[in-house]
């Protein structure tokens, strides 16, 4: 830290790297992508594997994040979580059995989410007003209020991670 301000990057073996908070997480149970030619990727003739963050990892650690973060980024990210939610919607009861063996190994993680999920989900905050915005200046056709994020984020999160 230098003049109070939190050291964000880390150099390792020479290169200059964003330290992600919770990154373990990111790492339990990735999903695994092949990309190859078949499939309409240029990769050479090679069969390649592109290891990603499964959605429940995503979210949890968004959240875990999330009052860390400069408030602009803080509602990038509640979008993002929004957007997730809505995409995996019919398979969140999978997600949730995914999240339910990552805490075997993370308890107090899903305590600390759990808490920090409740105070997200206890009325609309500023990070809340500003994710509307976004979604807004997106252009989203039915970009919702307030109330319709929160609203999915109780029905998502609930879902995902039993609350």
């Amino acid at each position: 830290r230098r003049g109070g301000r939190r050291d964000v990057t880390a150099a390792i073996g020479g290169a200059v790297a964003e330290r992600l908070p919770h990154i373990d997480l990111l790492l339990r149970s990735p999903w695994v992508v092949q990309l190859d030619e078949g499939r309409g990727f240029p990769t050479g003739g090679e069969r390649l594997e592109l290891c990603v963050a499964n959605a429940a990892s995503f979210v949890a650690q968004k959240i875990l994040v999330l009052d860390k973060r400069d408030p602009r980024d803080a509602a990038k990210d509640l979008v993002y979580i929004h957007d997730t939610l809505l995409i995996f919607g019919s398979s969140l009861e999978v997600l949730a059995e995914l999240w339910r063996r990552t805490l075997e190994t993370h308890p107090r993680t899903g305590k600390d989410l759990a808490g920090r999920a409740r105070n997200l989900l206890a009325g609309p905050t500023d990070d809340v007003r500003r994710a509307v915005q976004v979604l807004r200046h997106l252009g989203r056709p039915h970009a919702p209020d307030e109330r319709g994020l929160l609203e999915v984020l109780r029905i998502g999160l609930g879902t995902l991670f039993s609350l």
